[in-house]
């Protein structure tokens, strides 16, 4: 995912949504 979006922001967003939710 982080191919087409930023790696630092795609990678952060993919552990951080399962954390929150």
């Amino acid at each position: 995912d982080d191919l087409h979006a930023p790696a630092p922001l795609r990678r952060v967003a993919r552990p951080r949504n399962r954390r929150g939710v």
